[in-house]
C-alpha cells in the first residue's frame, strides 16, 4: 500500500514502509493544477486533491479522475479527512487580502456538496491579526476521551495561517471547534519563520506541524510537547505531515 503526496503539478507515491517510489497507473491523477493537499477518504476508498488553482479533484483508489467541485472554493490548499462524519475540510488561501474574505476554511461531504455554512468573516479567526491572515493548513481531530468525565470530549480542527498580500500578519496555528469558534492557540506560538505548511492530529490527539524551520509537536490541548525520538532531527523545511488513526 502506498501513501500519495503532491509536488509540483503532479502526485507522486510513495511505498508507506520504505518511503520507495511506487509507480502509478499510465494517467493517474490526471488534471492537477498546482496541488496543494492530498486526503484519503477511507471510508469512499477516494483520493481528494486540493488544486491550489482554483477547485479540488476525486479520484479513484487508483487515482482515476471522478469529478471536480469548485462550490465555495478559491486556492484550496490544506486537505483533511473528517472521519468521524464523513466529510473533508479545505483551507483556501487565496494570497490575496484577509480584510473581508469571502473565502476561509470550508466543510464538504464525500461528493463535494457543502457539508456546512462557514462565514470566514466571523469562523475560524486566527487568533491575532484576523483580519491579515488567511489559513494554508488544515487537519480535523477526533474526540478523546477525558477521564473526569468518563466521556470523550470535543472534535476539534486545528488550523495554520500564512500572511495575506498585506504582510502585516504572521505565520499562526489554533485549535477549533467544529463551528469555527476559537478553543486555544497553539503555545508557544509560531515565530516569524515557522510557516505551518502542514498539519495532523494522531489518534491521541497530538498534534504535528511541519514548517519552515523542521517539525513541531503538540499535545491535544495546543501545548508544545517533546518530539518523538524517532521524528527529532528531520531536515527542514517539512511540506507535508501526516498521522494515522
Amino acid at each position: 500500500m502506498s501513501q500519495s503526496v503532491s509536488r509540483s503539478t503532479e502526485v507522486l507515491a510513495f511505498n508507506k514502509v520504505t518511503l520507495a517510489p511506487v509507480t502509478l497507473p499510465y494517467g493517474s491523477f490526471g488534471g492537477t493544477f498546482v496541488p496543494r493537499g492530498i486526503v484519503h477518504d477511507s471510508a469512499r476508498g477516494r483520493f481528494l486533491v486540493a488544486n491550489g488553482g482554483a477547485n479540488v479533484n476525486i479520484y479513484d483508489a487508483r487515482g482515476q479522475y471522478l469529478s471536480t467541485f469548485n462550490e465555495n472554493v478559491y486556492g484550496p490548499s490544506g486537505a483533511a479527512y473528517d472521519a468521524l462524519n464523513g466529510t473533508i475540510w479545505i483551507a483556501n488561501f487565496t494570497g490575496g487580502s484577509g480584510v473581508g474574505a469571502q473565502f476561509g476554511v470550508a466543510e464538504y461531504n464525500g461528493d463535494g456538496t457543502s457539508a456546512a455554512t462557514l462565514n470566514p468573516q466571523v469562523t475560524f479567526l486566527a487568533p491575532q491579526t484576523a483580519a491579515y491572515e488567511l489559513p494554508y493548513a488544515i487537519a480535523s481531530c477526533q474526540p478523546q476521551y477525558v477521564a473526569a468525565t468518563g466521556t470523550l470530549g470535543p472534535q476539534h480542527v486545528v488550523v495554520g495561517y500564512f500572511t495575506d498580500n498585506s504582510n502585516r500578519g504572521f505565520p499562526q496555528a489554533a485549535i477549533y471547534t467544529r463551528a469555527g469558534k476559537l478553543v486555544a492557540g497553539l503555545t508557544p506560538a509560531l515565530n516569524g519563520a515557522q510557516q505551518p505548511n502542514s498539519l495532523a492530529c494522531s489518534s491521541n490527539g497530538t498534534i504535528y506541524v511541519g514548517t519552515n524551520l523542521g517539525l513541531l509537536v503538540y499535545d491535544s490541548a495546543g501545548v508544545v510537547a517533546t518530539i518523538p525520538p524517532g521524528l527529532a532531527g528531520l531536515p527542514a523545511p517539512i511540506f507535508a505531515v501526516y498521522a494515522t488513526y
